[in-house]
């Protein structure tokens, strides 16, 4: 069955609408439908003109959400943004807006919540390590905060 470009714009401005989306994921699911190739180029313009698609709007968000909730390192933040097709500057302009302060913090409170008692201190450090270069911090910024962790 072949869509026509109105019922799939339709589709495309609902599925960009509850939720934002990169033009990589635009992308992916204007290909699913059973739509002429030539008709793309003017869906995907209108979406963008609307504001319906915009991959800086998208990686802000991406950002602060994952760094929120997911409490995600900066370096698994932008592997994850690749992924989705985001320019690097674009990637780069949205990572500036961590605050520091706030980053190093989440960094810590997560380690302080998966530390245990282990009385091999060596592999309870080696433990945490892993488990937050996992999440995508930075190597130096883990043995700060488990420098901080362990000599209080």
């Amino acid at each position: 069955m072949i869509c026509d470009k109105d019922t799939v714009l339709k589709k495309l401005l609902h599925y960009c609408s509850y939720q934002d989306r990169s033009l990589y994921e635009v992308c992916v699911k204007l290909k699913s439908f059973d739509l002429p190739s030539n008709e793309y180029d003017d869906i995907l313009k209108i979406l963008i003109d609307e504001g319906f698609v915009d991959d800086k709007r998208y990686a802000e968000s991406f950002v602060r959400a994952k760094l929120r909730y997911r409490k995600w390192g900066v370096n698994k933040i932008r592997a994850e943004l690749r992924n989705k097709g985001i320019d690097a500057s674009i990637i780069d302009k949205a990572l500036l807006d961590v605050d520091p302060d706030i980053y190093y913090n989440t960094l810590l409170s997560l380690l302080q919540s998966k530390k245990t008692e282990n009385p091999d201190l060596f592999k309870e450090k080696n433990r945490l390590m892993r488990f937050a270069l996992q999440r995508g911090y930075q190597f130096e910024m883990i043995q700060c905060a488990l420098d901080d962790i362990f000599n209080k």
